[in-house]
């Protein structure tokens, strides 16, 4: 008699194998079949968040909107109760006397005065340094004959 042990051994090995591929392909579907339902539920929970901003969204610019509208409403009011009159003008004039004291005799040397139209403009000069006599200084015309 032919000893049959090594087909037993072989036919166990394909009952193995087929087993194997068989919890293999049922598992495989299985997660992918409980993924698809976890991904579903995410992107509901998703939508539902957007849904729900939105919708808060709206509800805060309805919300803008109603008061933009009652603000133009008064507006549109006051101004249709403005009233046009037309009054006399009332001028009142008063008259202010001002007493100061104008020495209209006071003269400046030119040097002088080109140092305050230089302060006028805007551009300072420095004076320069003139020579001044022992017993005093040089007066105008104008003023040497009041002196």
């Amino acid at each position: 008699m032919i000893p049959l042990r090594p087909y037993y051994y072989a036919a166990a090995a394909v009952a193995l194998l087929a087993a194997v591929g068989t919890a293999y392909t049922v598992g495989r579907l299985d997660g992918k079949a409980h993924e698809r339902s976890a991904c579903l539920t995410r992107e509901a929970k998703r939508t539902a968040a957007a849904e729900r901003d939105r919708t808060e969204w709206r509800a805060q610019i309805d919300a803008w909107e109603a008061e933009r509208r009652r603000l133009e409403q008064e507006a549109a009011d006051a101004i249709a109760e403005i009233r046009v009159e037309y009054l006399p003008g009332k001028t009142e004039i008063r008259r202010q006397i001002v007493e100061r004291a104008v020495y209209r005799d006071c003269r400046i040397d030119d040097g002088m005065r080109d140092i305050l139209n230089a302060a006028l403009r805007g551009r300072p000069i420095a004076p320069e340094p003139q020579p001044v006599a022992a017993g005093g200084g040089v007066m105008s015309g104008r003023a040497a004959d009041h002196g």
